[in-house]
């Protein structure tokens, strides 16, 4: 006799046992293809200048991506992701799920009262965190605004961009910069996906959203932790060499596998989507094989294929069809509600107007209705860069007609990747005549900005070694409320020059005039400027000053120490001690002497003035010797004075950058002066009495 399978039971109550095992064992089953909470957690992983055919998976010759590689095989592979030529442009589309049109104005800043995906992802129940790249202004306030509840940043200034970006890396985390202690000689990508993995152990109960923003394989190209180099690698002595960039490529396909497992380990697998784009195509520096094609030069910041085809890659282990090659045409502000949607967000009305569609369904391997053309909207450097406009689909390509760069041009970008020729008209088919006039509709009626905000009289004034201020008047709001007013400013010549001195704002939204102070500028150094003024509707007026500006060089430190004169019946000798001049920040330095017959005025203390600030009654006699920085004790005559006459003189220390005055920088506070009367010709008078006597 077999035994029973629970002695105890009854026969009906052994039917009942096995059915509600047998029902166990499919819910069981069925977890495994069920998300743990009802919303998944979300990754999104964008990598930084990093083109379509960089994977291996799309056709990359030159690099190892196992594990990305991998996510194509066991997830989702998107063959026609658009970005915008540059990553600023692209990573506020994303952002924003906004064509750059209605709020882009200035690279490197977005307003404060924006709202982001995080916002969405925040007010949805999730965790939100930012680790790497951010690339806008920055405050705990903003980063609150934008719906970011941690963050861990970097990229924060000159010196991060252009050398903490990798080793020993500058960052702030939720507000702090982490000392310089703890992350010397360490590795910036290390610490950000350590970070990631601590934010996931603390929010394993709850969903969250991690905007992973690396930044492999921006430059500087310098060795990774898995380089011997890496030890010895001094950033600021050896910021970039593009012989390490196949060892980064790797290093950021090694993280991305780390965060795989990880996940896989904690049992986060099932339930976290992960997203993994490039924000726009490969750096000119760098040269790679890809198709069987060889030395492919970047095409990062061009417009064209190269410049803006990324790879973009979808897993999700028992959700995205696995192995799945997808070609509908996805861009940027498409993220922003695809991601809504996994996070169960219906309704997206008060984060503004979206110009994205969600591509949800596909995912998820569903019917869904592919876009049939893309729209970009380029313009990184408003007022510096030509802006571009286009149309495209997956072959054919209309730049606006309204622009200079490449005006009017169709391409097919099939057979002309480059874009070197322009399709006539005359020998277009009636399919492409009829393609042509649709993208042309489309740019006639998108991106338009009705009733911008009016400015006027852009100007910049009391400029110092370290400052300028910056002034308009706002002569009308557009089409609704004035919500935002400021200034823009760059140095077209350093690297990311906005992200340096950025974008102020005006909390005042008033009409009329308002000024600005730029503050932390750089002596003796070129900058351009702009102002602005949005409205309610996204719609801004920017006026750009065509005109440059250089800042003062280092005043003097020091007046000399004394300042004596002696006169003679027609002249005075004068001598005096050494000014102290700054040893940098000066191209040049020397004295200007100012003397009259009368009381000298100044109108006012002009250190840091330009010389048409500076009202002085007086000759001016420049005094520039030939030993700099460092100068020694002057003596100068000034003759062809009067005789018996008293005069006034004062001296003043200078700086100067170049031959242009408005790039001298004066000391008049507490300038030396002195007095010296000429003695009276007494050989001439006696000659004229002698002479008188004689007459009969």
């Amino acid at each position: 006799m077999k035994s029973h399978p629970c002695p105890n039971m009854k026969l009906p109550e052994v039917f009942i046992f096995l059915l509600l095992q047998v029902c166990l064992f499919f819910v069981q089953v069925n977890a495994q293809q069920q998300p743990v909470n009802s919303k998944p957690n979300i990754i999104f992983i964008l990598a930084d200048d990093i083109g379509y055919s960089v994977p291996t998976v799309n056709g990359g010759q030159s690099y190892s991506t196992p594990r990305i590689d991998s996510m194509a095989r066991h997830g989702m592979n998107f063959t026609h992701c658009e970005a915008s030529p540059l990553c600023s442009p692209s990573r506020f589309m994303f952002l924003t799920g906004k064509y750059n049109f209605r709020n882009y104005s200035n690279w490197g800043y977005m307003s404060d009262s924006a709202k982001t995906i995080a916002n969405v992802m925040h007010d949805a129940g999730y965790a939100t965190g930012i680790f790497g790249k951010l690339q806008l202004q920055y405050s705990m306030a903003t980063m609150k605004n934008w719906g970011w509840d941690y963050h861990i940043i970097f990229e924060l200034t000159e010196d991060t961009v252009a050398y903490r970006r990798y080793k020993t890396p500058a960052l702030m985390a939720n507000g702090y910069r982490i000392p310089d202690s703890l992350t010397a000689g360490k590795y910036s990508e290390d610490i950000l996906t350590d970070s990631i993995f601590n934010f996931i152990q603390k929010n394993r109960t709850k969903p969250f959203f991690i905007y992973y923003s690396m930044s492999i394989g921006h430059a500087p190209f310098c060795p990774t932790p898995d380089d011997a180099a890496f030890a010895s690698w001094n950033p600021y002595k050896n910021p970039s060499d593009t012989s390490f960039f196949p060892s980064m490529i790797h290093y950021m396909d090694k993280k991305v596998g780390l965060i795989l497992d990880k996940l896989h380990q904690s049992g986060l697998d099932k339930n976290t989507i992960i997203f993994y784009a490039g924000d726009n195509g490969v750096p000119s520096e760098i040269y790679y094989n890809a198709n069987g094609i060889q030395h492919i030069r970047g095409e990062k910041g061009n417009s064209t294929e190269g410049g803006t085809h990324v790879p973009f890659i979808v897993y999700w282990p028992g959700f995205v069809p696995q192995g799945s090659v997808n070609d509908d045409l996805i861009e940027f502000p498409d993220f922003f509600p695809t991601l809504a949607q996994f996070g169960k967000v219906k309704n997206l009305n008060k984060y503004g107007t979206i110009d994205g569609h969600s591509f949800y369904n596909v995912i998820l391997g569903k019917s869904y209705p592919a876009k049939q053309q893309l729209f970009c909207h380029y313009d990184p450097h408003p007022g510096f860069t030509d802006l571009q406009r286009w149309v495209r689909d997956k072959t054919y390509k209309l730049y606006d007609s309204t622009l200079t760069a490449r005006a009017g041009n169709f391409y097919n970008t099939v057979k002309d990747e480059k874009e070197r020729y322009s399709l006539r008209d005359e020998n277009l088919t009636p399919t492409e005549i009829l393609i042509k006039q649709n993208f042309k509709n489309i740019l006639d009626t998108i991106g338009n900005w009705p009733k911008a905000p009016g400015i006027k009289n852009a100007a910049v004034k009391s400029i110092t070694n370290t400052s300028a201020i910056l002034s308009a008047i706002v002569t009308s709001s557009g089409s609704s409320p004035l919500i935002d007013r400021g200034s823009c400013m760059a140095n077209p010549f350093i690297e990311a020059p906005f992200l340096q001195y950025g974008r102020l704002h005006d909390s005042i939204t008033a009409l009329g005039k308002f000024s600005q102070k730029r503050t932390n500028l750089s002596p003796q150094t070129f900058y351009r400027y702009s102002v602005y003024a949005m409205n309610s509707n996204a719609s801004h007026s920017t006026n750009f000053v065509e005109d440059s500006f250089f800042t003062l060089s280092n005043p003097p430190l020091l007046q000399p120490q004394f300042f004596n004169a002696a006169a003679d019946a027609g002249s005075v000798n004068l001598d005096w001690g050494n000014a102290k001049f700054p040893v940098a920040g000066a191209k040049s330095a020397g004295y200007l002497l100012v003397y009259s017959s009368t009381k000298i005025s100044i109108e006012k203390n002009a250190n840091g003035q330009a010389p048409d600030k500076i009202v002085v009654k007086g000759t001016i006699v420049p005094l520039i010797p030939s030993l700099l920085p460092k100068l020694p004790a002057v003596s100068v005559k000034v003759s062809g004075l009067s005789p018996d006459t008293v005069y006034q003189f004062m001296l003043i220390p200078y700086t100067w950058n170049a031959s242009d005055d408005a790039t001298y920088n004066y000391l008049t506070k507490d300038a030396l002066t002195a007095t010296a009367t000429t003695a009276a010709n007494i050989v001439a008078k006696q000659r004229i009495e002698k002479y008188t006597v004689s007459i009969p």
